[in-house]
């Protein structure tokens, strides 16, 4: 999908953290105080405004802070992106953008709400990109029992190995001192798959695939919210007609595309299988900092 970059000079500082403590640089790796003294310029850009403090900790632990250029691309090998489409499949490809429409972290709350994530304990994520969105609603959420991100790419579930070897015999950071973390996890990890489990037994898992392929872990694990990251062409709604069928009636779903439209323009006009829960929210995400994505939230009603 094509989209526009946004400059981050036109962004207000605040809303991209850009603020105190913040370090600016030059793609030479000299320090820059002229915001537009370079187009190649790179930034450190921690995204955890609003986000409770041991939320923020956990998933600095994991991901660290994002090396971002003047456009807000994610840089992943210190310099700026030479094309803005990749097909994300091998370790070759530019992976600078490979957390292309990322929810942010200070969006995932107002996310989490408009989803009724309370009323939640089992939460799939299918496109999870490194797994940042389905660490954060693991930690930040602990009434859920499990949350799985499945993802296609390589390179991208690769990232989630990472984050994922990085919590083994570790503890959740605790709201606040006066608490004790949950923990320790235990991680184990199979082909394809990587768990990591607390004493409480509660569970964040990834897992690289195809969703199709995992149409069981949906009937098995019955998911009461599903986050559909996934940008496809209009026709693969019927590809990817499985996997919605095997969710239950009530499932809250939020997507990228008009589902509802889809489902009646390439599937059944006359199947109303999933009714809109909002006229349109919009979530910080990586490529709208400003006033946020707008998504399609839906539930399944049979």
């Amino acid at each position: 999908r094509r989209f526009e970059w946004q400059s981050l000079v036109d962004v207000p500082l605040r809303r991209v953290g850009l603020g105190s403590g913040v370090t600016r640089r030059c793609a030479s790796g000299s320090a820059s105080s002229d915001s537009t003294q370079s187009s190649r310029q790179i930034y450190e850009l921690d995204d955890y405004e609003g986000v409770p403090a041991h939320v923020a900790i956990f998933l600095k632990r994991l991901y660290g802070v994002d090396k971002v250029d003047q456009y807000g691309r994610l840089l992943w090998k210190d310099e700026t992106a030479e094309e803005e489409e990749w097909d994300g499949s091998h370790e070759g490809s530019d992976p600078s953008l490979f957390t292309y429409g990322e929810v942010l972290p200070q969006g995932t709350a107002a996310l989490a709400k408009e989803l009724d994530i309370m009323n939640a304990t089992v939460v799939f994520e299918v496109g999870c990109g490194r797994g940042r969105l389905a660490a954060q609603l693991f930690q930040q959420y602990p009434h859920l029992k499990y949350v799985l991100g499945i993802e296609k790419s390589d390179f991208r579930f690769n990232k989630c190995l990472e984050a994922a070897s990085k919590l083994h015999l570790t503890f959740l950071e605790p709201v606040d001192q006066k608490s004790e973390g949950e923990g320790p996890f235990i991680v184990r990890k199979a082909q394809g798959r990587a768990l990591a489990t607390t004493p409480e037994r509660r569970t964040l898992e990834f897992r690289k695939g195809d969703v199709i392929s995992l149409v069981h872990v949906a009937q098995a694990m019955a998911p009461d919210v599903v986050i559909f990251n996934v940008c496809h062409k209009p026709e693969l709604i019927n590809y990817f007609k499985p996997f919605f069928d095997a969710l239950n009636p009530g499932t809250r779903i939020v997507t990228y595309e008009d589902l509802g439209n889809l489902w009646k323009t390439y599937i059944d006009a006359n199947d109303q299988a999933y009714v809109r829960l909002s006229p349109g929210s919009r979530f910080y995400t990586t490529w709208e900092r400003n006033d946020g994505h707008e998504f399609y939230l839906w539930q399944k009603i049979n």
